[in-house]
């Protein structure tokens, strides 16, 4: 099988690529750019090739063949004034690589999407793939549900959606949601809502994208790992970086000033969240986590450190 992985720089993506070869596929990987601390700049594969790819600019896409097309190029931020480039990305981008695929003779799309296109009237609530009605209020909340139904309303191609959960680990060059240990290193995240959020390893991610594929799955996925308190992942990450979070105050949704560029809109980002359930995945395609967030936490921190992002106190 002879895979297009856009989006091959980053966090997913990466895995996305590694998991692909070593089941043996022929992966072309597309990015805009790719650095020295990107894995795709490290792979030494026969079958992989990495290739520019712009998903604004039609004419800039590859002219070769594929069977399947993984798009997991996205733009994620908290703030408002990335607004344009979250529509860019996550939607115009999105009908400009399927129109590509669809005329390329390409058998199957897949579309990577977000947990946040999935919510309920009540945060206490558990979410699956039929808490459509509700989404996170953020813009790229917004850009990931307008791109998904465009996608369920226009395909033509077997389309297969999946919507991860907060994903964590390495290769997270960025970052995108490994953003969240640099904000509370530089002491800018200094309020949290007590909500529950799930945390997924983006390496099970990558696995489960592939097992679903293989499988034949069609349709809506949400592929999570573990259903967490804020607090409890500030308690993790305390615990494993010795930084002091004794600044970071817990407050009630009401009480968030969300006007505040930096902390409110991180935090409406962030804690806005809900517990996920990824049984329809499990029920189809054996979908099962295996990474919890220890060890999410500590493979991000690992790699940050090694690319020299951030520093951290001996452990």
């Amino acid at each position: 099988m002879k895979i297009l992985i856009t989006g091959a720089s980053g966090l997913l993506g990466s895995h996305l690529v590694k998991e692909s070869l070593a089941r043996g596929f022929t992966v072309v990987g597309a990015a805009r750019n790719v650095s020295s601390k990107t894995y795709i700049g490290t792979v030494e594969n026969v079958n992989y090739t990495t290739v520019s790819m712009d998903l604004s600019n039609v004419e800039t896409f590859v002219t070769e063949k594929f069977d399947v097309v993984i798009n997991a190029a996205a733009f994620a931020s908290p703030f408002e004034k990335d607004s344009s480039m979250m529509e860019m990305v996550n939607v115009s981008g999105v009908k400009n690589l399927y129109h590509w695929a669809l005329a390329s003779g390409v058998k199957k799309f897949i579309q990577i999407s977000s947990i946040a296109c999935f919510g309920s009237s009540s945060y206490a609530s558990m979410i699956d793939e039929c808490s459509s009605s509700f989404w996170r209020e953020t813009v790229y909340g917004r850009t990931k549900k307008e791109a998904d139904l465009w996608l369920s309303n226009n395909s033509q191609l077997p389309l297969l959606t999946i919507h991860p959960c907060y994903m964590l680990g390495e290769f997270d060059s960025r970052p995108s949601s490994g953003a969240i240990f640099f904000a509370l290193k530089m002491g800018k995240f200094t309020s949290y809502i007590n909500n529950t959020k799930n945390f997924v390893a983006a390496s099970d991610v990558a696995r489960g994208v592939l097992d679903a594929i293989s499988s034949g799955a069609s349709g809506n996925y949400i592929l999570g790992g573990y259903n967490y308190k804020i607090k409890e992942f500030l308690d993790c990450y305390a615990k494993i970086t010795g930084e002091s979070i004794s600044n970071i105050t817990e407050v009630d949704l009401g009480k968030i000033d969300f006007s505040d560029i930096i902390n409110g809109e991180m935090v409406k980002e962030f804690c806005l969240s809900y517990s996920a359930s990824s049984e329809k995945a499990f029920r189809d395609f054996g979908y099962a986590p295996q990474i919890e967030i220890e060890e999410m936490i500590k493979s991000s921190i690992t790699y940050f450190e090694s690319k020299k992002m951030l520093r951290f106190k001996k452990r």
